[in-house]
């Protein structure tokens, strides 16, 4: 199947997974990788910017993961 198509909600939980395992795991490249492609697909998940957010935290990126812990916050105002 199409695993690039992410109007699927389903699809989308199973890559955020995916993604959240990755840095669970301290494969923090990859699961920015991972992160960014959801990101650039679904820009409106804010759980998307917090897991990329903690993995770039985790490489000691502390302006980006300031960027997108920022951006989560704007997205979703309950996350503070």
């Amino acid at each position: 199947h199409n695993t690039s198509n992410t109007k699927s909600p389903v699809l989308l939980d199973e890559q955020l997974a995916l993604a959240f395992l990755q840095v669970n795991r301290g494969n923090l490249k990859n699961a920015i990788t991972l992160f960014t492609s959801i990101i650039e697909a679904n820009p409106r998940i804010a759980g998307s910017y917090v897991g990329r957010g903690t993995a770039y935290a985790l490489q000691n990126e502390l302006k980006a993961a300031e960027e997108d812990f920022s951006k989560a916050i704007e997205i979703d105002g309950t996350l503070v």
